[in-house]
């Protein structure tokens, strides 16, 4: 786990409450994230694409498709490489993205 120091936290209000999401902050990517785009809520890349500029990993691209609004939405490229940092969760003005720990896939005895 890493310590509130070793965390590269960008966003100003998960610096000022970092310790309280230091349990959701990896370095090196040991935890699978699930990350979901909210697509109908999301105002776009064009009128918004605050989550592509933000993120640390570049994990945000057009997705090229529009959504029921008329918007172009951005999508994940590499779900594998998010670090978890929520970067992209707090700033979303629209709150169309949630990154959460992946779900482990337990075997049934």
């Amino acid at each position: 786990r890493a310590s509130a120091d070793q965390c590269k936290i960008q966003h100003p209000f998960l610096l000022k409450n970092r310790e309280r999401f230091l349990p959701f902050l990896w370095i090196g990517n040991k935890i699978m994230s699930a990350i979901t785009i909210f697509q109908n809520v999301c105002k776009g890349v064009e009128d918004c694409g605050i989550c592509i500029f933000v993120c640390p990993q570049k994990l945000y691209e057009p997705s090229g498709q529009m959504n029921e609004r008329g918007f172009v939405t951005p999508q994940v490229i590499d779900e594998s490489k998010c670090v978890r940092c929520l970067t992209c969760m707090v700033s979303c003005p629209d709150m169309a993205i949630v990154v959460e720990k992946k779900k482990s896939k337990k075997k049934e005895a």
